[in-house]
């Protein structure tokens, strides 16, 4: 385990926020930080990349109280289309395109979750733990239950574009600070 002396700590705020994502005014940002087009961030979300990027897509969703954090030199990266469920922890980790991370669920250093996955709600990924493509995990730790149907594909999608939708609300109704914005 690396002293805070032996770790590179990133203080000051390095963000690339795209201008249409929706970023909550109760959300914290921290470090070395990208979201993409159309995403959004909602209340009590804590982004944390002090020692190591965080890169989120396009069209992902982080839902209330998330929190996202990394390891030294290892970063987290969340694709496109993701949403991250209420409470849910994304740690030092990899979760591709199309895929849901279910309520209190925790994904941790290292892990890869696969395109077209979903993490069941409290769900544990270990640490370095792969997660193929198309698969529904449930459980401490999480174990594979299912593959991914067409159906369930569906759903991934909608719901992404659900929170486009909802975050378009949000950003009519509430004036976004423009230091929030950018």
């Amino acid at each position: 385990m690396l002293t805070l002396r032996e770790m590179t700590v990133t203080i000051e705020n390095q963000f690339n926020i795209h201008p249409s994502a929706y970023i909550a005014p109760s959300a914290r940002i921290y470090g070395n930080v990208t979201i993409g087009a159309n995403s959004s961030v909602w209340d009590g979300v804590t982004i944390r990349g002090d020692v190591a990027p965080i890169r989120i897509g396009s069209y992902t969703n982080l839902q209330e109280n998330v929190i996202v954090h990394v390891d030294e030199g290892i970063p987290t990266h969340i694709g496109n289309h993701v949403t991250v469920g209420h409470g849910a922890i994304v740690h030092g980790a990899e979760v591709a395109d199309y895929c849901i991370i279910g309520i209190k669920a925790t994904v941790l250093s290292g892990a890869q979750i696969g395109t077209f996955s979903i993490v069941g709600a409290c769900a544990l990924v270990p640490e370095n733990k792969v997660i193929p493509h198309h698969t529904l995990v449930f459980g401490i730790p999480c174990r594979p239950a299912k593959t991914v149907s067409e159906n369930l594909e569906m759903k991934i999608r909608q719901n992404s574009q659900t929170y486009v939708d909802l975050s378009r609300l949000y950003m009519a109704k509430h004036q976004i600070p423009k230091d929030r914005q950018t």
